[in-house]
């Protein structure tokens, strides 16, 4: 349970974090417990520096919206964004959040389903940086429950993440 501005996870760099740029995949279950927004929320990034720097890769909840998920790829000199998804993020129920990387292009899926954004990305260098989960020193986490956190050194076809999905979400009450 996240419910202020100091509840964080780190998981300390290791080879299994730092995986080819084009192909990666996390996969996340959580429930949001309210929608106060005051600015951006952090539900996990992979690095500590703010842009340009050393987060890549990384997801909030957009600033000012409580529905939209905002998704990035930093390098040390560009970010690439799914600025603003099409999903609308439930307030008190369980969701399944999949941010991945395939050949390159960005995409999020929400309980199996494709965002219609996606984004291309380019090649950029390791980042040996931890996984933070919930707040940094830079922005709060949101008032959330998290029930699984997977990731994943390769992208997930779409049938396996909806595969993924099925298998899981009786545990969530869905």
């Amino acid at each position: 349970s996240y419910n202020n501005s100091s509840d964080l996870i780190e998981i300390a760099d290791n080879p299994l974090l730092n995986y080819n740029y084009a192909n990666w995949c996390y996969s996340l279950w959580i429930m949001r417990e309210s929608a106060d927004q005051s600015g951006w929320q952090q539900i996990w990034v992979k690095g500590t520096g703010g842009y340009p720097g050393g987060r890549r890769p990384g997801v909030w909840f957009y600033n000012g919206d409580t529905t939209a998920v905002h998704a990035t790829w930093s390098t040390s000199s560009s970010q690439t964004a799914i600025n603003k998804s099409d999903f609308d993020i439930p307030i008190g129920t369980w969701f399944n959040l999949v941010f991945q990387c395939r050949s390159g292009t960005l995409m999020l899926f929400l309980n199996g389903v494709k965002d219609t954004q996606t984004a291309s990305i380019s090649d950029a260098t390791d980042n040996s940086d931890s996984l933070l989960i919930g707040n940094s020193s830079s922005y709060t986490s949101p008032n959330m429950r998290l029930g699984c956190f997977s990731v994943y050194n390769k992208s997930l076809t779409d049938a396996q993440i909806l595969q993924n999905y099925n298998a899981l979400k009786a545990r969530f009450g869905l």
